[in-house]
């Protein structure tokens, strides 16, 4: 009986283990990829800056961040409205 069971178990765990390589294969990143994603998260933080220490990107490090990004989105969300990102939507929209 116990053989039996210590078979059965190792069955078990061998099908599972081919179950699961066949749908877990590697795949390559499509090449060449250029299109747009719908929305990313912006934070306009760069090196050297930190809200912890009051350190915040200027109006026009903002506006640069939004231009590089007009062609590789159709839009940005913040999840915050302090520190400058207030005046994002107010400002004349990056993608027009």
């Amino acid at each position: 009986m116990r053989k039996t069971m210590w078979i059965i178990l190792g069955i078990t765990c061998a099908f599972n283990i081919a179950l699961w390589s066949v749908f877990n294969r590697p795949e390559n990143p499509e090449p060449g990829w250029s299109g747009t994603f719908n929305y990313v998260s912006f934070s306009p933080y760069r090196d050297g800056q930190d809200p912890i220490e009051n350190r915040f990107p200027t109006p026009e490090e903002i506006m640069e961040d939004l231009v590089f990004l007009k062609d590789k989105t159709k839009g940005i969300r913040t999840y915050s409205s302090l520190d400058g990102i207030e005046a994002i939507p107010g400002w004349p929209r990056a993608w027009d």
